[in-house]
């Protein structure tokens, strides 16, 4: 009740499909080691990581405080074997650029607990890259 009086139902109401397409985009080849710049990364090696997860993506971008979406069947043009796009929104009066994200998000993957402890690395890439759906529809 208290974000309806303040103003702030952002969080409370999902996004239409028209408010969608105008936010920014992320695929998982920007953010991947393995790949070329001709491939489809868009940040230096230094901030990827080897498959990167939409889960990690999408963690870091909530832990700049964006709101995002995964779309688990959309594909890169230059990756058509890697399937994930994360579509979030820069609030207006929000003075980030996309490539500052993308780079903030690339040093919060680097960093996280997953990557620094190679046998919980290992296990998550195990499990495959999308175990997070079954994960949720597990939940619900």
């Amino acid at each position: 009740m208290k974000k309806l009086v303040n103003g702030e139902t952002e969080e409370l109401f999902p996004p239409t499909e028209e408010e969608i397409k105008k936010w920014h985009t992320f695929y998982l080849c920007y953010f991947n080691s393995e790949f070329s710049l001709e491939q489809g990364r868009r940040l230096p090696k230094e901030l990827c990581v080897k498959n990167p997860r939409p889960d990690e993506i999408s963690d870091a971008l909530k832990q700049l405080g964006y709101r995002s979406i995964l779309h688990h069947e959309k594909k890169h043009p230059c990756d058509f074997l890697h399937a994930g796009r994360l579509k979030f929104r820069i609030p207006q009066g929000d003075k980030q650029t996309k490539k500052k994200i993308m780079r903030e998000v690339g040093k919060i993957i680097i960093g996280s607990k997953t990557r620094i402890d190679p046998e919980l690395c290992a296990q998550k890439e195990k499990e495959g890259l999308f175990d997070m759906v079954a994960e949720e529809k597990a939940i619900a």
